[in-house]
């Protein structure tokens, strides 16, 4: 019996994994540097999360083929938490190289899958002159089309630019500013004071997941990515200066002894790390007046805006609260938008409006909409008219004043029976509405008097729990001070944990290494032994190197021949991450030689 049930819990198990695995949505994506220099190799990966039954491959017509497609696959399943979870990825890499300069496209891979077709993105690369041939013919289309900004940065290796979406607005139009850094070195750490865009109603768009990539500046290849960007909105006209980003970097630079050329730094090289502070030039926006003549309804508004108005209702008693609301709506400057007038008859008691904002930011604007909700109350009986409400704002596209009008509101108020009502619509307070007719409350006596011990205070149970409190208050001091001061000696922590913040990496790193991602596992185990030695010998990673690293290491009577090992480790994950075409040791010896390293390390280094 209890084998019958065993068999059919497996089936289970596997026509779960079946029915998960088939419901797996498909997706194709095709991945490549942007921006490459003739003659150079470069990878093109096209990966599918599922098993493909044909695969057509993407347009390749202008670049030659040295090799491929290469293909790998693998295929995972975890339960955690009685929660199954599967993955298939297959990827088809080439190696290419390109055959003329230019920017073109390569149109998408497919593959089918269970009788279906699926097709990949498109990619654009841009190919550069290669640096031999750059100074013999003067520049070209690139160049031409570089911003003056960009022109003032050439040759340097690394910078931070400020670019602006337009340079040339109205008051109250929105602009784009996004701050962006370039580099050709590796940053290891970074520290940025962002300007504070005064003569600017500023709104910030959030960055998700924004990736680096490589862009052509003049013809200069550089590592860039976006770090902030803003949806400004000038406040007044004229010229208006952005101030300079100044940023703190710390670089982690090769120091090579003995090789020069392509592969320095890869031999017999020690590494350190560099601060190093860079700024951004200053930039301008003119800001233009909007048109004279705008009419008596225009208080600010600039965009792309529309207008409702919505009333709750048109007949009602005296002394009864009736609700307008006004929504706005549309791309502009919608948090600084004014209420539009609306003409009450005297005879209503108007409330301040409240007000709601919900706009989303993106590069496209900000777009959203701002409720006005006015909370009126008619004191008298009668046929009341409010005219139509209106809303003047500034339309960018056709650079000119528009003015929309609402319907007229008649409202019928009727005799009411009761002199006021504390009925409330809409989201006001009905603390803010007024009773009429009512002027003094009946004040009610509410007197609970208790016979001499029929409370805590005062017995023995109140006496023990006092004595305890003060106990428990007096341990807890004694606990948090020796708290406070195992806490105060950070260094001593941190060399503690830096076995245990070591292990954590090569833990991510054995995880790369499975799915067969190189690059991220080289570099996850180098920062792995970089952490260990700057946490363990307790010398913080901007005055880490090689150098400094033996000469502690040699300190606390570590061999020469282990700090060589260690330096060969280190040596060999970074001619694997920047040479990955090279012949390197295996990914398993080279985790399995890191952590032995550190296993050794830490049973020998007693700081």
């Amino acid at each position: 019996m209890n084998k019958i049930s065993d068999i059919r819990y497996v089936f289970f198990i596997l026509l779960f994994q079946l029915s998960a695995f088939s419901a797996l949505s498909v997706d194709v994506k095709m991945n490549a540097p942007e921006v490459v220099r003739m003659g150079q190799r470069f990878k093109l990966v096209v990966t599918v999360n599922a098993k493909p039954s044909a695969f057509n491959p993407p347009g390749l017509n202008d670049f030659t083929i040295l090799s491929g497609p290469s293909t790998q696959s693998s295929f995972s399943t975890r339960i955690v938490n009685g929660k199954m979870t599967q993955s298939y990825t297959v990827s088809y890499t080439y190696v290419l190289r390109p055959t003329k300069v230019g920017k073109f496209n390569i149109s998408p891979a497919t593959i089918k899958h269970k009788g279906k077709t699926y097709q990949s993105n498109d990619f654009n690369i841009e190919v550069l002159k290669s640096k031999s041939s750059q100074g013999s013919k003067p520049g070209g289309q690139q160049s031409q089309k570089s911003s003056t900004d960009a022109q003032e940065y050439k040759g340097e290796d690394m910078f931070v630019r400020v670019i602006l979406s337009d340079r040339n607005v109205y008051r109250g139009e929105y602009l784009i500013a996004t701050i962006k850094i370039y580099t050709k070195l590796d940053i290891v750490d970074l520290k940025v004071e962002y300007p504070n865009y005064n003569g600017f109603f500023q709104q910030e768009i959030k960055l998700n997941n924004a990736n680096t990539k490589k862009e052509n500046v003049n013809g200069e290849i550089y590592l860039t990515k976006p770090l902030q960007q803003v949806i400004l909105f000038p406040q007044k006209e004229g010229e208006i200066t952005i101030d300079p980003i100044e940023m703190e970097c710390v670089i982690r630079k090769a120091v090579s002894s003995r090789r020069q050329g392509f592969f320095n730094g890869f031999f017999g090289q020690s590494y350190k790390h560099v601060k190093r502070t860079i700024k951004s030039k200053p930039v301008t926006v003119h800001v233009k007046s909007l048109p004279t003549g705008e009419p008596q309804s225009f208080k600010g508004a600039v965009g792309e805006l529309s207008m409702n108005v919505e009333v709750d209702k048109k007949k009602l008693t005296a002394n009864n609260p009736v609700s307008f609301k006004i929504r706005i709506s549309g791309n502009g400057n919608i948090k600084l938008i004014e209420s539009p007038k609306i003409d009450f008859p005297p005879d209503f008691e108007v409330y301040d409006p409240e007000t709601n904002v919900s706009v989303n930011n993106t590069y496209s604007g900000s777009a959203g909409h701002k409720t006005f909700e006015y909370l009126a109350i008619p004191r008298h009986a009668g046929n009341f008219r409010i005219p139509p409400v209106e809303f003047t704002y500034f339309d960018i596209s056709q650079q000119r004043y528009k003015t929309i009008q609402s319907q007229e509101f008649n409202i019928q108020v009727e005799e009411g029976e009761q002199p006021a009502s504390s009925a409330v619509v809409g989201s006001v307070n009905k603390e803010d509405i007024q009773y009429i007719g009512k002027d003094i409350r009946f004040i009610h006596h509410n007197i609970n008097l208790k016979n001499k011990g029929d409370t805590i205070a005062g017995s023995s149970l109140f006496y023990l729990v006092y004595i305890l409190s003060g106990l428990f208050f007096i341990v807890f001091i004694i606990i948090k001070r020796k708290q406070i001061k195992e806490r105060a000696d950070y260094l001593r922590i941190k060399n503690k944990k830096a076995n245990k913040q070591a292990r954590r990496r090569l833990k991510t790193a054995l995880k790369h290494m499975k799915e067969d991602e190189k690059e991220t596992f080289y570099e996850e185990i180098v920062k792995a032994l970089w952490g260990y030695l700057s946490d363990k010998l307790m010398i913080p990673v901007s005055g880490l190197s090689m150098e400094s690293a033996s000469s502690a290491l040699q300190k606390n009577n570590i061999e020469d021949p282990v700090i060589k090992r260690l330096e060969d480790i280190i040596d060999n994950c970074e001619f694997a991450r920047y040479a990955p075409s090279s012949e390197t040791k295996d990914m398993e010896t080279i985790y399995n030689d890191a952590a032995s390293i550190i296993t050794e390390l830490d049973k020998k280094l007693k700081i």
